[in-house]
């Protein structure tokens, strides 16, 4: 059982998207395991998702925002919110016209399901992730083909395996694989990692 109060279930596939303050995010999150959806750090959650932001932001977007990030759960905490888009947010959640359904409460959090999520890797054969991170996504693929990967694309990516990325619509990843098995796709820690995958060509697109 985590500080969080809730355990993620075997089952989950998907992504957790946290409306909450973002330092306490953080914390919580790692803490059950989950794979975030959004930033810790808000300017660079505004960039990434300014949907989320909008004023006229309504159940709708926010559940078409939801399935086009491969969310599972959204966690929502008791804490003060984001002020810029926080309380707006929180109320689409609670609403009843958004379809997620509550898991878990307790005093300090609530995480709702959002049923039949959208996977987080799709294409010609199954694919099962095996580790996600904001820096790292590692799986296994049936077979060769193009694979559409819910994340966002890095011209600095770094494929691990016979392939190649490219940037595919809504800013996400596309994977081409040559044979099947498993792979890994990451994004360098440090500048002098970040230079290497532009020179060495490892981060060429397909």
């Amino acid at each position: 059982m985590s500080e969080l109060g809730w355990t993620v279930p075997r089952s989950f596939r998907g992504r957790a998207r946290p409306a909450v303050a973002l330092a306490v995010v953080l914390a919580a999150a790692v803490a059950v395991g989950a794979w975030l959806a959004r930033g810790w750090y808000q300017q660079v959650d505004v960039a990434a998702n300014p949907v989320l932001y909008s004023k006229h932001l309504d159940a709708a977007t926010y559940r078409r925002w939801l399935r086009s990030a491969a969310v599972e759960y959204v966690l929502l905490a008791s804490t003060p919110l984001d002020w810029d888009g926080g309380p707006r947010e929180a109320r689409i959640i609670r609403s009843r016209n958004l379809g997620l359904r509550l898991v878990f409460h307790s005093r300090n959090w609530a995480v709702y399901l959002l049923p039949h999520p959208t996977p987080l890797v799709t294409g010609p054969g199954s694919a099962h992730v095996t580790a996600f991170g904001h820096t790292t996504i590692r799986g296994v693929v049936s077979l060769p083909g193009r694979y559409l990967v819910r994340m966002h694309y890095s011209p600095y990516l770094r494929l691990e395996g016979l392939g190649c990325v490219a940037p595919a619509p809504a800013k996400m990843t596309w994977l081409e694989l040559r044979r099947p098995g498993p792979f890994s796709l990451s994004v360098p820690g440090t500048p002098a990692g970040l230079l290497d995958a532009l020179v060495d060509g490892h981060a060429c697109g397909c």
